[in-house]
C-alpha cells in the first residue's frame, strides 16, 4: 500500500505490532446518545458500525498529532473506509441542532471507499478492518 495513513497513539506501540480494532468503542468527545445515533444510521446505510467498530485516523499528519504520538498505520486484509469531504470531524454534528442526524450525515455527504481522496481531504477516517499494522513513526 503506498499511501500514509496517520493515528495518534496515547501510548505508542513499538514498529511490527498488529492491533486488533475494537468493537465497542466508546466515544471520546461525542455525546453517547448522538454516537448511538450515528452509528444506527451508518449501518442501516451502509451495513457498518463505523463510529464504534472503527479505527479513527486521518490523511493529515497535523491533526493526527492533536492525539498523542503519530505513527503511520495499515489494515491487514479487507478493509473500508468512511469519510466526509466536507466534515473535517463527526464532532461537528453537536453543533447543528437544528438538523437530524440523517440530514447533518447527508448534507455533509458522508461515502465509503475512495481512500486515497479520504486521505487527501485530511478529514477524519473512520477505518473499518479487523486488524492494523504499526508500519513506521512519524
Amino acid at each position: 500500500m503506498n499511501i500514509k495513513i496517520y493515528r495518534g497513539f496515547t501510548n505508542l506501540p513499538e514498529i511490527g505490532t498488529i492491533i486488533t480494532t475494537r468493537k465497542n468503542r466508546k466515544p471520546k468527545h461525542l455525546s453517547i446518545n448522538k454516537h448511538n445515533e450515528v452509528d444506527k444510521y451508518f449501518d442501516e446505510k451502509f451495513g457498518i458500525k463505523f463510529r464504534s467498530q472503527s479505527v479513527f485516523c486521518t490523511g493529515d499528519i497535523k491533526t493526527a498529532s492533536e492525539y498523542g504520538k503519530v505513527a503511520i498505520i495499515e489494515p491487514i486484509g479487507e478493509f473500508e473506509v468512511c469519510w466526509s469531504p466536507t466534515c473535517f470531524d463527526l464532532i461537528e454534528i453537536e453543533d447543528f441542532t437544528w438538523m437530524t442526524t440523517e440530514e447533518f450525515i447527508l448534507e455533509n455527504r458522508y461515502q465509503i471507499g475512495n481512500i486515497q481522496s479520504a486521505l487527501e481531504s485530511g478529514n477524519e477516517i473512520m477505518l473499518f478492518c479487523e486488524k492494523y499494522k504499526v508500519i513506521s513513526y512519524e
